[in-house]
């Protein structure tokens, strides 16, 4: 994304972030700056930081904003309590499917 980006795109990214963060994956957000944009890096700062507060207690910042040339990024990845919710129901699912591929696998 850029640093003058619209409403409706950050609510667009921020809805596709909250969807893999749920998934279980880690997340890259990055500002690439054009032009004479690069001497404001607060602006790209404060993007970044407010995609991060809308997204609320699913994420946690695993690197923070960086200026690696003319992007900005951070990593982003799922909370711990998040995980921990995610891996109960896997858990129990794995159990009943092992017990239907073995007697699928035996019939």
């Amino acid at each position: 994304m850029k640093t003058k980006i619209g409403q409706h795109d950050i609510d667009f990214k921020t809805r596709t972030a909250r969807k893999l963060l749920l998934g279980g994956d880690k997340v890259k957000l990055s500002v690439m700056f054009r032009g004479r944009e690069i001497t404001h890096p607060e602006i790209g700062r404060g993007l970044l930081e407010r995609i991060i507060g809308s997204l609320g207690e699913i994420a946690t910042v695993e690197r923070a904003p960086m200026l690696e040339g003319r992007f900005m990024s951070m990593i982003v990845a799922p909370s711990k309590s998040l995980k921990a919710a995610n891996e109960r129901p896997q858990a129990e699912g794995d159990g009943e499917s092992s017990g239907v591929d073995e007697a699928v696998a035996n019939g």
